[in-house]
């Protein structure tokens, strides 16, 4: 796991804001359809969006971007880990495949390296 800072920083930003959370990983909050959601990159590649539910669930679609790498699936990771969701992704045999927590654990292999899903914050 990358040693994360300024996660605090994330739920301040204003739209079009970017804030640098970890080694090549960036979170930046953006309008859309009216609300906000943040885009997570790695190496300028988003690999993650994520929307904040106001009952407290986290709205997730995950992107490996052609690159199905171990740094891909821990950027992803500790970006969840930021947002205070808890979620697990391995990319065994070349597919990735996710493992996350909402009313209890759930699994499920990403098509073409992409998946959305919901996720319980805990923090």
């Amino acid at each position: 796991m990358a040693k994360l800072r300024n996660i605090d920083k994330i739920f301040t930003l204003a739209g079009g804001e970017r804030v640098t959370i970890g080694h090549n990983r960036t979170v930046e909050k953006t309008p859309l359809d009216g609300a906000m959601r943040y885009v997570c990159r790695l190496h300028g590649h988003p690999i993650m969006t994520a929307a904040l539910g106001s009952d407290g669930h986290l709205f997730v679609t995950l992107d490996d971007c052609g690159y199905c790498t171990r740094t891909t699936a821990q950027a992803m990771q500790d970006f969840a880990k930021a947002f205070g969701a808890r979620l697990g992704v391995s990319i065994a045999g070349g597919a990735l495949s996710l493992r996350w927590y909402q009313d209890g654990w759930k699994e499920r292999e990403a098509i073409d390296g992409r998946a959305a899903i919901i996720m319980d914050r805990y923090a």
